[in-house]
């Protein structure tokens, strides 16, 4: 039998599991959340301000009420709110970022997902052990809903000043994910090779997880901290054997992945005894987790995910990780809008373990954020133990997707791998799903011409974001051409930071001629490029046409008499902010 690779490999050989119902919010409320009705007449009569004031202060199932609320409400006109999107966008974005969602999936009835420690698995491998399926664990080996938040809460530093959430300002939370490949259909790990992969893994980077960090204001008070990390005495981590309830190993029999048509008597009872050593209870919180938790994990912004991508040395697994369905689809989800880089914790958020570069980074092959299109065109090529499980994950990506890009105000890509053209239009798709992000950052990612041209096409129909950061790339003429015909006619971006890239002459240019007809942008940053007296005097002339920059940032190049041009054009302009340095002074 092929070995199994998804998380629930051991179901393959039953039906696939019903659609699940519809999700509703598994949140315990502080108080009673208020009924639909109780708060339908105010929120048709509210304001959209008063509104936002309001949501901000309640608990998560209280909010999806209110949501529920603002989509029955109509306007005097027969519209809609205007707040219903904006509040359903944070509602769902809210699973992804926030803590209490997590604690809620561990916290649930069905008991669906349990967490292990990180100290144990370590002890374990040492010890020569293999891990065993969950009901078979002692309850010492797991992490309660209560703990992983006390780890959660220690993590943030108390300082003088300090009001509101606990826990650390980055949102990073002490659970590490496992994404993994099974070994075999009746154990995922029989001989412990993924044991001593993950144990060696934990045992170094945990001693980075408990160290403190803490960064201080040096420009206004050094007394005050502006980043704070206390770090995480212990790890929960999420691995899908142990985590989920599972079926006996020792039952399995090559017939439980036969067709059932093909049984014969005996084989028909070996597969029932199977299947019943997970009880009926252990099965229906195992589907729910399956179907309403999976996305949580990889994906959540506060979660750190292992990429097992290497097959271990020893087994007889030959499809690969790359290949199979369910890996691509927790690795895809890790991959979405996860931070490349801590900066207070100083950790990748995604670590490939089978990178020869682990040492140094280990995250050298993380991928560019894909669309849920461009994902159910990617799972198509990729192979499942139950073919049912293809529409599942297609909609778990979905659903996160949509979810993570609607509500989304930064993303934050700076340290990743060098983008191919082929990344920057999945990146352009994935924008155009954005419907609050207002901060992109792309500084430092190898950004080269090809690849600016497949970016910028999808800013001319962007009609949200702000701030665009494009500093220290390998941005040239032809770059800024694309991004000049883009923001010709692009009404919403205030910020373009474009510094430390290869800019002459012609791509200077072409921004001279997008500023005589932009009437947004406010904030321009050129420095350190290559534009000398020609591109200086371009851009001068179209400040003269140009009276809404306010800021102009174009020192590090050899402006010569173009500098004094520039100086002329914005000469009387009150609280202009220009930095001219020419680097032939």
């Amino acid at each position: 039998a092929a070995p199994a690779s998804e998380p629930a490999a051991e179901a393959a050989a039953e039906p696939a599991a019903p659609e699940a119902p519809a999700e509703t919010p598994a949140e315990a409320p502080a108080a009673e959340a208020p009924a639909v009705n109780e708060i339908k007449d105010m929120v048709s009569q509210a304001s959209t301000a008063d509104l936002k004031a309001f949501s901000d202060n309640l608990t998560c199932e209280a909010r999806a009420k209110l949501v529920e609320a603002i989509e029955q409400s109509i306007s005097p006109r027969g519209e809609k709110n205007e707040v219903a999107t904006v509040e359903m966008n944070k509602f769902d974005l809210e699973r992804y970022t926030e803590p209490d969602r997590i604690i809620a999936a561990l916290k649930h009835s069905k008991k669906p997902v349990r967490l292990v420690k990180g100290s144990r698995i370590i002890k374990l491998w040492k010890d020569g052990g293999v891990l065993a399926r969950r009901q078979e664990l002692p309850e010492d080996f797991f992490v309660s809903a209560e703990e992983v938040m006390k780890l959660w809460d220690e993590s943030g530093a108390d300082y003088q000043g300090r009001t509101g959430r606990k826990g650390n300002l980055m949102g990073v939370l002490p659970i590490v994910v496992i994404s993994f490949c099974w070994l075999s259909a009746a154990h995922c790990d029989p001989e412990g090779l993924h044991l001593a992969t993950v144990a060696t893994a934990l045992e170094r980077e945990m001693i980075k997880y408990a160290e403190v960090h803490t960064q201080f204001d040096t420009l206004c008070d050094m007394s005050l901290p502006t980043g704070d990390f206390n770090g995480f005495t212990e790890v929960a981590v999420f691995w899908d054997w142990a985590s989920l309830s599972q079926k006996d190993p020792t039952l399995w029999r090559p017939c439980c992945v036969k067709d059932a048509e093909l049984h014969t008597e005996e084989e028909r009872a070996l597969v029932t005894q199977y299947h019943q050593s997970r009880s009926e209870k252990e099965t229906e919180g195992f589907r729910y987790a399956l179907h309403q938790t999976m996305d949580l994990w990889y994906a959540h912004q506060g979660t750190t995910v292992y990429l097992l991508t290497q097959l271990p040395k020893g087994t007889r697994r030959k499809l690969g990780y790359d290949d199979s369905g369910w890996t691509t689809y927790e690795r895809r989800s890790a991959e979405q809008i996860k931070k490349v880089y801590l900066y207070e914790a100083e950790w990748k958020l995604v670590r490939d373990l089978g990178s020869d570069d682990f040492d140094t980074d280990g995250a050298g092959s993380r991928n560019w954020p894909l669309d849920p299109d461009g994902f159910d065109e990617l799972i198509e090529s990729k192979q499942f133990t139950n073919g049912a499980d293809k529409g599942t994950v297609k909609t778990l990506y979905c659903k996160m997707s949509k979810a993570q890009l609607s509500g989304i105000e930064m993303l934050d890509f700076e340290g990743i791998s060098a983008p191919s053209v082929r990344d920057m239009e999945q990146l352009g798709r994935c924008l155009n799903l954005c419907e609050n992000l207002k901060t992109c950052d792309l500084s430092s990612v190898g950004l080269a011409d090809d690849a600016c041209r497949a970016l910028f096409s999808a800013l001319k129909v962007n009609g949200v974001l702000t701030e665009l950061y494009l500093g220290g790339n390998a941005i040239g003429d032809e770059g800024a051409k694309a991004l000049a015909a883009a923001f010709r006619v692009n009404g919403v971006l205030t910020e373009l930071r474009l510094g430390a890239n290869k800019i002459g002459d012609e791509g200077a240019k072409a921004l001279a001629s997008a500023l005589r007809v932009n009437g947004v942008l406010t904030n321009l940053n050129l420095s350190y490029n290559k534009i000398d007296a020609v591109g200086a005097a371009a851009i001068a002339e179209a400040l003269h046409c140009n009276e809404v920059l306010k800021a102009l940032f174009i020192d590090g190049n050899d402006l010569r008499e173009g500098a004094t041009a520039i100086r002329h054009a914005v000469s009387g302009r009150e609280g202009f902010k220009l930095e001219d340095a020419d680097r032939s002074e």
